[in-house]
Parts: structure tokens; sequence; C-alpha cells
């Protein structure tokens, strides 16, 4: 290159740079750089919202611009998080309940945006750092850490020092998801973990396309999928939408391809002391891909269920992940199991906390109990030949209590 271009080329760059004309395409569109509600550090707005400077600094950071911890500055050309508690990640700067003058963004728990439920949890931040997600107040979270030394050794081309937001977030190309799309490309905010060093546009982001839905996921799987009340049993509103109108999985993504690129994997919870986490076998589990509108042969339907599932020889109901779960962490209830499940408020549990009898709370929300309540919990008798006993990886027959009808 010739001298003078050498020398004009860092000025001529961070002309262009200031001047943000080049925010277009993907990230143009993604909820980051929109210019009418990107990013905008609010305290000293250099930039124009949506910047890439918002972000990210050219060459070094910047003296004087407010800290996130007292480790020292926080911005660089590629950002580095030198920490990887739950509190210090980059991501939580914003994505936090309280404006520490950098901006603040409201993500309350998915029961709340896409089911219905009250406020609670404001943010990202809040949702995995809340002492009632802990599991020692009976809540649970995601673990940051595992995710962190999970991405580390997956040949998915993530480097030695990961975001753990990045796993299943493309930062430059995570989109506003609400309200909800419901047609044509639906807006998304998550990437399949594995396609983290794919450049084709469609890896970029799951769900948005054709093929990427729960009504796609639950046809090629030989059933059908249901949207869960929304809000509450009375008004015939469906999830994510809240409307009257059941889109039948055509605006939800396909939560179980997405959930099983790390769950297909027997993993530990360092949340619970590294207990362990099954892998789940959504092919053998009744809520999965396994005939449900059948029981040990015999041609049983899955019992008497409730509204909007309705019992018959064709209801193979095939669910959601997050018909069920929480993607982050939840308020005093364990394994992530959300507040409102198919609009029906499930109560905070208090310590002691008993999981396994917690599990006939989530149960009757979906499914009418055909005997009596007796037992101290629904995996009694309802908990298949597999070890460990229970949901994911069971065929859920009835294997101690045969005699008894079940559901």
């Amino acid at each position: 290159m010739d001298l003078k271009l050498k020398a004009i080329f860092p000025a001529l760059a961070m002309v262009v740079l200031l001047s943000g004309v080049v925010r277009a395409g993907m990230y143009f569109d993604s909820a980051h750089g929109n210019t009418d509600y990107g990013v905008l550090w609010t305290t000293d707005p250099i930039y124009t919202r949506g910047h890439c400077n918002q972000c990210h600094i050219m060459h070094d950071s910047v003296d004087g611009e407010p800290p996130v911890t007292t480790a020292g500055p926080y911005h660089f050309a590629l950002f580095y998080d030198d920490a990887k508690s739950a509190t210090d990640l980059f991501c939580f700067i914003c994505h936090r309940n309280v404006d520490l003058g950098y901006g603040q963004v409201d993500n309350y728990p998915y029961f709340i945006t896409f089911g219905g439920g009250g406020v609670n949890y404001q943010s990202i931040r809040e949702q995995f750092t809340s002492a009632n997600s802990a599991w020692t107040n009976c809540g649970s979270k995601h673990s940051l850490g595992n995710i962190y030394n999970g991405l580390k050794v997956m040949p998915w081309g993530y480097n030695d020092d990961p975001d753990p937001c990045v796993g299943c977030h493309p930062p430059h190309a995570a989109q506003r998801n609400f309200p909800p799309t419901t047609t044509g490309d639906l807006n998304t905010c998550i990437r399949l973990p594995s396609k983290y060093a794919s450049t084709l546009p469609a890896d970029i982001l799951w769900g948005d396309d054709v093929g990427e839905r729960m009504d796609d996921y639950a046809s090629a799987n030989g059933g059908v999928y249901q949207p869960p009340y929304f809000g509450d049993t009375f008004n015939g509103r469906y999830e994510p939408t809240g409307t009257t109108t059941d889109y039948a999985g055509d605006c939800t993504p396909d939560y179980v391809t997405f959930c099983m690129e790390c769950h297909q994997y027997a993993l530990n919870d360092s949340e619970r002391g590294n207990a362990a986490v099954k892998a789940i076998d959504w092919d053998h589990d009744r809520h999965g891909t396994a005939p449900s509108n059948t029981c040990n042969g015999g041609g049983m339907f899955e019992g008497t269920l409730r509204p909007p599932y309705v019992d018959s020889p064709n209801s193979n109901y095939i669910l959601s992940c997050l018909d069920c779960h929480e993607p982050h962490g939840t308020d005093r209830r364990p394994h992530l199991l959300r507040r409102i499940i198919n609009g029906e408020l499930i109560l905070a549990d208090t310590a002691p906390c008993d999981e396994d009898s917690d599990y006939q709370v989530f149960c009757v929300v979906c499914h009418v109990a055909g005997h009596s309540e007796s037992h101290s919990t629904c995996f009694t008798c309802h908990r298949g030949p597999v070890e460990p006993y229970g949901f994911h990886g069971s065929d859920m027959t009835v294997t101690t209590c045969s005699g008894e009808p079940g559901f």
C-alpha cells in the first residue's frame, strides 16, 4: 500500500465510523443497531443511537468513561469480559433493571412477555442474580459458568474466553422479538449455539425462517403443536401473541431444536453443587415426539386433558420446551419451571423446598387427574422404566400402579 494511503487510512476509517454510515443490513435490523431504539449510552451519547462505537472503541479503553465495576474501563475494540460472574457480564451493563447511566433494558421472563403473567424479574440480570433464583431459596437458573465452560470445549468455533450470552444470542443480529410477528419471517433473538462460526445468512438467527417453527417441528415428527393459554384460562387467548387467534405454532420458534443443542448431553449444574442434569431424550418422551395418544400399546389416549388440549386419537401433542420452562432464571421454582403455565399461576415455593411433590402442581395445569390426589408426587406411578425417573427421557408409562386409571 502507498505510504500516503497508509497514513490517511486510519483517519478515513474513523470519519466513516463516526458518520454512522456503516450501519446497514443485518446490524441495522438488529435490536442493538436500530436507529429508533438501538443501543445508546445515556451518560455521554457521543455517538448516534445504534452506532458501533456505543459498545466498541477503535483502539483502547477511553479515559473518563464510567467503568462497569471497580475493575476498570470496559470499552475495547473487541470488548472482553474479564470477569465471568453473573454480575459483571458486559451485556448486564444495559440488560439490568436499574439505570446506572448507561441505559436500561427491560426484559421480563418468558411467562410474562409471552405468557401473560404479572410483573416479576424486570431484567435478564435480575433473572440470573436474584436471591430468589438460587436453589437454596427454591429457585433455579441456567449456570453461566457451565455455559462458559461448555462453549470452550464444544467444536463450534468459540474462542478460549467466550461470553456466555453469545452462546445463544448473536449480538449483531438479535432482533426485538416483542410484540411477536405473525406473518412472514419471525423476529427472533436466538441462534443455534452450533452455528456460531457460520457465515450463512440462514444460520445467523434461529426460528425466523419457515421450517424453524414449532408447527414445523411437530408435523415433521408426526405430531401437532398446540399453543397454551395466555394469561388466564377464561378469555381464550393463546401464547405467544396474547390474542384469541390460535397460530398453532407458526409464531413460536422451534425451541426444541434450539435447547437440544446442549441438553442432548448429560450435564451438571454448578449452581447446585454440580448436581447431575440428565441428557434429555425427547424422542422417547410422551411430551416430546414419542406417541402420546397410546399407552403400552393398548390404544389409550393421554387421559383427560384440560383446554386448549383435547384428548382424542389424533391429539399427538408435542410440546415446546418454553411451554413449561424459563430460559434464564425463575423465581422460587425448581428446574427453571415457569410461574404461569397454560394460563394458570403457579405459586412461589418457600423453603424447605419439596421438588418432588411440587411436580403435581405443574402436571394438573394440563392434566385432569383420574384418581385420588393422595400420592406425594405424580412420579409415584407415572415415571417410566428409565432411571432417573420422571420427565424427559422416560415414556411416562404407568409402571407401579398399572391397575389404577392413569393419564
